[in-house]
């Protein structure tokens, strides 16, 4: 059983959009909004990352996102 976690940009046409995570689970997909923006010309599609240009919003946007998976989805990865 593999977990796959992966950011993507709702929109990657517009100027401002925001990022959502997709999780695979358990052989199910769970696309997850977490309402943080990012112009899309800091993104880099290849790696999912944000461009290293913005070090103090790539910084937040990280911790603000390890926050909000840390909070909703800490049951799928307890040890049984």
């Amino acid at each position: 059983m593999r977990t796959k976690l992966n950011f993507y940009l709702k929109d990657k046409h517009s100027a401002q959009t925001i990022i959502f995570a997709s999780l695979h689970y358990r052989g199910k997909r769970y696309r997850i909004f977490t309402g943080e923006k990012i112009e899309s010309q800091y993104w880099i599609k290849e790696t999912r990352k944000i461009r290293k240009t913005r070090k103090k919003l790539e910084k937040e946007l990280k911790s603000k996102i390890r926050h909000f998976l840390g909070a909703r989805f800490h049951y799928l990865f307890k040890v049984v």
